[in-house]
């Protein structure tokens, strides 16, 4: 869950430097046509210009801030990666000692299992060299 929240947050970041990066890019053509159309001296044009290009600034702000964000969300993805990574490793380990814990168990209840059986046959033998009393015999 974490993992692919971490995902789409990266690619969200991504789509935003693309976005800004455009933007950017628009800002800067712009900012060419403004130049070429100045006519000498002319301070309105420069002053637009100027404009532009602090529009540029912030816009390559914002870029580097979402490329930023972008960097710090890939790193957090590739912990989180790590992590499950080490949890399953942990998760295996358990699992091995627990099946061999159970194969432990499985071979002691095995053996109870046979002497048990050795028992009843024995007592069998036993029984059966007795000599019994028949129950109307016994005295009262």
């Amino acid at each position: 869950g974490e993992l692919v929240r971490l995902r789409q947050e990266a690619g969200a970041a991504q789509r935003q430097v693309g976005a800004a990066r455009s933007a950017a890019q628009a800002s800067e053509a712009a900012a060419r046509a403004a130049k070429a159309a100045i006519p000498s001296g002319g301070e309105a044009m420069a002053a637009e210009l100027a404009n532009l290009k602090r529009m540029h600034t912030a816009e390559l702000a914002a870029a580097m801030e979402a490329r930023s964000a972008s960097e710090v969300t890939a790193v957090r993805a590739q912990h989180a990666a790590e992590t499950a990574t080490q949890a399953q490793a942990v998760l295996r380990s358990e699992m091995q000692r627990e099946r061999a814990r159970m194969a432990e168990e499985a071979k002691e209840y095995q053996a109870a299992l046979q002497a048990g059986a050795a028992l009843q046959e024995q007592l069998a033998r036993q029984i059966a060299k007795m000599e019994l009393t028949p129950v109307a015999a016994l005295p009262p």
